[in-house]
């Protein structure tokens, strides 16, 4: 099931991100880099955001796992900024404080320009090529009778009409 196995890699590229950022921030306490929070922004956006958007252009991502990204870059980014000080108390940052203070998109919009930048690329090119044909539902052969298959280009669609506003 292609659904399945694109979980698994999606929790997987997550885990592994995850594990990397708490490498460079927490492994190595001694070193004044990683105390401040400008240099922990720079690790995330070199080391820990391109691994997990490899590939990002040609996925085609359910609610569950926009969220599950999103989730995961609050939790990165609540890492980088920690908590506030209220009066005695201290409490987590909320959303809009994080996305205020990382001044940049967040991970579902970067993904979703992403691929309408791919899709950009599928539309110029050559008439005769299969990922062209395939991409634009113009793929050849006879219709396959049987069980309706997940339509994932309704989906991607979708998706570019909301990236795009």
């Amino acid at each position: 099931m292609l659904v399945g196995k694109f979980l698994i890699l999606l929790f997987s590229k997550v885990a592994s991100c995850t594990q990397v950022f708490i490498v460079y921030t927490w492994a190595f306490p001694k070193v004044a880099v990683f105390d401040n929070r400008k240099y922990k922004v720079i690790i995330y956006k070199t080391l820990i955001k391109p691994v997990l958007m490899y590939g990002a252009e040609s996925w085609v991502l359910s609610k569950a796992e926009e969220l599950r990204l999103g989730v995961f870059e609050r939790k990165i980014l609540r890492r980088i900024y920690g908590p506030i000080c209220e009066g005695v108390t201290w409490r987590s940052r909320y959303n809009e404080e994080l996305y205020r203070l990382y001044d940049e998109t967040d991970l579902v919009k970067t993904i979703r320009i992403a691929r309408l930048r791919w899709g950009g690329h599928i539309v110029r090119m050559q008439d005769n090529l299969p990922c062209k044909n395939n991409r634009l539902g113009q793929a050849g052969g006879p219709k396959v009778s049987g069980k309706a298959q997940p339509q994932m280009d309704r989906r991607s669609d979708e998706g570019y009409r909301e990236a795009g506003s």
